[in-house]
């Protein structure tokens, strides 16, 4: 019984020194700063569009415009059109060479069809 009011009384003792001289309290607030104003998120965005266009650097457009659509696909065209006059576009020229590849591709894709219906049909009976 001894031991535990020898306990008891050490354990209150360190708490007693604790609390009157190891912990300083914090101090209590005296002026709390006043809020931020609330900011208008479109008010901001335009603030940032406004300094972007005035660090942007005007764009600068190439001399020579871009060829036209069929000098890129490599297509051949008629030779009275010179492929300017975007009002009346020409049709592009089929080469015979670009016609007999086509030929070719599509009677691949035929066979490579007809070759699959045949597997499936046999793998089902």
């Amino acid at each position: 019984m001894k031991r535990r009011l020898f306990w008891l009384l050490a354990i209150s003792g360190a708490v007693w020194l604790y609390l009157k001289r190891g912990a300083t309290r914090p101090e209590p607030v005296s002026h709390v700063p006043a809020p931020a104003p609330p900011v208008d998120p479109a008010e901001e965005l335009r603030r940032k569009l406004d300094r972007t266009k005035e660090q942007e650097p005007p764009v600068s457009y190439p001399a020579e415009p871009d060829p036209a659509p069929a000098e890129v696909l490599g297509v051949e065209q008629p030779e009275g059109s010179s492929g300017d006059d975007p009002a009346e576009p020409a049709a592009p020229v089929v080469s015979e060479e670009l016609d007999a590849r086509r030929r070719e591709i599509h009677e691949r894709a035929r066979s490579a069809a007809d070759e699959m219906h045949g597997t499936s049909s046999d793998s089902s009976d």
